[in-house]
């Protein structure tokens, strides 16, 4: 399966936030598997490093961008696909456009996101981690789980 991360994810998973670094976890954990080849768009990443200024230096955001490098297929931002996004007014977020519009240009099967109501007009489907993992039907083991990215 081909998925695209939305940003949500990833900081869910960098900042371990509370209620849902779980379920994120067991994304991160499914990402390192044959099963999934796993995408981000450029302006996740670059949303993200933006979010964790405050909490991480350049040397540790150096090192998280290399690992999410390693883990995910970085989809470019193109300008075309700038415009494509511009053009679908179905999104109330432009943002949440440009993210579809990567997933499309990925071959995405689906969007992996916990805003789903924000993707209403997407291209293809979207799920929440949990679907994203039932919809695997894996088991993750806890060794097999990421507990971070430094």
């Amino acid at each position: 399966m081909k998925a695209l991360i939305d940003t949500n994810i990833l900081m869910d998973f960098i900042d371990k936030r509370q209620d849902f670094f779980k379920d994120a976890k067991k994304v991160f954990a499914l990402c390192r598997t044959d099963k999934v080849d796993a995408f981000v768009s450029a302006h996740s990443l670059m949303d993200l490093c933006y979010l964790v200024r405050k909490t991480k230096t350049q040397d540790e955001r150096l090192r998280m961008l290399r690992q999410l490098c390693g883990l995910f297929v970085v989809v470019e931002t193109t300008s075309e696909a700038i415009l494509a996004a511009a053009e679908h007014m179905d999104f109330s977020d432009f943002e949440d456009s440009v993210v579809n519009q990567a997933a499309v240009k990925a071959g995405a099967d689906c969007i992996v996101t916990r805003n789903q109501g924000d993707f209403k007009a997407a291209s293809i489907p979207v799920l929440s981690p949990i679907e994203f993992i039932e919809k695997l039907g894996e088991s993750l083991d806890e060794k097999d789980s990421l507990t971070e990215v430094r």
